[in-house]
């Protein structure tokens, strides 16, 4: 189970980082920005700027900007269908997969349930 922080703790990160840092203009380190919005979940926002010496818009916007980081992650797709288009003439296919690997094929059909595999096969790797 993770722990919150206690509004006195953070407070004393803050105060620790005050004293310590080497001029007035060094922004604040963004693990105590973390400790600051967490806070929001057990402290009101007034509360929390005043022990910490913060001002409640950097507070929100320490927040929103969390909040945009967390929801821009990763989303994975699901396979899709692999088309295949039968070509009477010889030809040559190359297939690449995200992670790099390429199927080089001349004049012999590519199967697409092997493709598919193949495909799986990498998104696993």
């Amino acid at each position: 189970m993770n722990q919150q922080p206690t509004l006195e703790f953070v407070a004393g990160q803050f105060t620790s980082w005050r004293e310590t840092r080497q001029n007035r203009r060094e922004p604040i380190p963004a693990f105590l920005k973390q400790q600051a919005i967490a806070l929001k979940n057990n402290y009101k926002t007034n509360d929390i700027r005043i022990a910490l010496g913060i001002s409640g818009s950097n507070l929100k916007h320490w927040a929103e900007e969390q909040a945009e980081k967390e929801s821009a992650s990763f989303v994975a797709l699901p396979l899709t269908e692999v088309i295949t288009k039968h070509v009477s003439e010889p030809s040559q296919v190359i297939c690449q997969f995200p992670n790099g690997i390429k199927i080089f094929s001349s004049n012999s059909p590519l199967n697409s349930d092997l493709l598919a595999l193949l495909f799986s096969l990498t998104m696993e790797a």
